[in-house]
């Protein structure tokens, strides 16, 4: 029979939910990394803090033996972050 493996398998719930927020911490530190690399003007700045935001917002959702929000945290959020990120910086290009 196969075996899953995943990070809630290897690490349980606390220390997937941990490596998540270390993860996310990384993708935010990249997008800033990025933004500043290209110069970004006020959409795409706008953009990171609204992603640092969501991804905050996304653990307050989730706990170990709490993951009943595990899909709002996981699809909504990044889905919110995808498409405004994009819609921000697109605002941004066109009204330069």
């Amino acid at each position: 029979m196969p075996r899953l493996h995943s990070l809630p398998v290897r690490l349980g719930a606390r220390g997937a939910l941990a490596a998540a927020r270390a993860l996310h911490a990384a993708a935010f530190v990249l997008l800033a990394a990025f933004a500043h690399l290209v110069g970004a003007g006020w959409g795409l700045w706008l953009g990171v803090a609204a992603a640092g935001a969501l991804l905050a917002w996304q653990h307050t959702l989730v706990a170990p033996g709490r993951l009943e929000r595990l899909d709002t945290a996981f699809f909504t959020a990044n889905g919110v972050l995808s498409v405004g990120i994009f819609a921000l910086y697109c605002a941004e290009v066109l009204l330069r």
